[in-house]
């Protein structure tokens, strides 16, 4: 298995789940942008507030139905991207946020933007979360994208220590999460439903974002 580093395997990870553009605002994050820059063709677009690079990415997520990923930088970055973050939860948009956190080596010591970013993530996504060694990167990454795009979407919260993203460690080649799995109604209600509005003489038909994704 090849040596790589955290934020290297995170690019792998976008790589195979096809995500051909970022958002987010570069500063603490800066060896997962070297890497994007390295290592794929990957567009990287910059917005001037963490609110706006999870904006961007919500945006992207509701008109193409795709998984939308941004990026920030921690502490008040972090806690910048919440709001938006809850609204693509509530939208149900598979949006993932990566960010840059304190050294794990620091916890609980009063480091420079030291923040509880799980706990604060967790009432506003759907899962939040740490890499707490470099080697589960792989696991971590396919996981936030499957939570994010099955069952009801949602919002997924991926913190990664800048202690953890400076280490190296053979990591496994990255599988891609499984596409999303859909319900479907049986042929006689989508029948029944079909010759309902054709009888109605002026039908309106109300729908959400859940219908919208079905």
């Amino acid at each position: 298995m090849p040596r790589m580093s955290p934020w290297r395997m995170v690019v792998e990870a976008l790589n195979a789940e096809s995500i051909d553009r970022v958002f987010g605002l570069p500063g603490n994050p800066i060896h997962l942008v070297d890497d994007l820059h390295r290592h794929s063709d990957i567009r990287n677009i910059l917005a001037r507030h963490e609110h706006s690079g999870v904006s961007l990415a919500y945006a992207y997520a509701r008109i193409t139905g795709r998984p939308a990923v941004c990026y920030g930088n921690p502490g008040p970055g972090i806690t910048n991207m919440a709001t938006a973050l809850l609204e693509a939860n509530s939208a149900s948009l598979p949006v993932i946020a990566l960010t840059n956190g304190v050294p794990m080596n620091t916890d609980g010591m009063g480091a420079f933007q030291e923040l509880d970013s799980v706990s604060l993530m967790r009432p506003v996504t759907k899962w939040a979360t740490r890499i707490v060694s470099a080697e589960t990167t792989p696991w971590v990454m396919q996981r936030a994208f499957s939570v994010a795009k099955n069952g009801r979407p949602g919002a997924v919260f991926v913190d990664l220590p800048s202690d953890i993203a400076l280490q190296s460690c053979p990591m496994p080649a990255y599988k891609r999460s499984l596409e999303r799995h859909r319900s479907r109604p049986d042929s006689k209600s989508v029948a029944e439903a079909a010759d309902r509005i054709r009888q109605a003489k002026q039908p309106i038909i109300i729908c959400g974002s859940g219908a919208v994704s079905s």
